[in-house]
């Protein structure tokens, strides 16, 4: 981010930040997607939300480089 923000061009950055420690122990999973697809949310990112909250393996990649497999809690 800090490179982008310093280029003589700025870069665009979209940054997301996500807690959801037991954000979800009590809530309708399903609804959630629902409500975030009526605002028009991109389908990729719905779909990645939705494994998250189904308990799946997701992995992370980083400047070029695979992070090996996790399962999300």
């Amino acid at each position: 981010m800090s490179d982008g923000f310093q280029a003589k061009k700025p870069i665009r950055t979209v940054a997301t930040f996500l807690d959801y420690s037991k954000a979800y122990d009590w809530m309708w999973r399903a609804n959630v997607i629902l409500t975030m697809d009526e605002f028009d949310v991109p389908m990729q990112l719905l779909r990645w939300i939705s494994a998250l909250l189904q308990n799946r393996p997701a992995r992370l990649c980083l400047n070029g480089t695979l992070s090996r497999r996790r399962r999300m809690q």
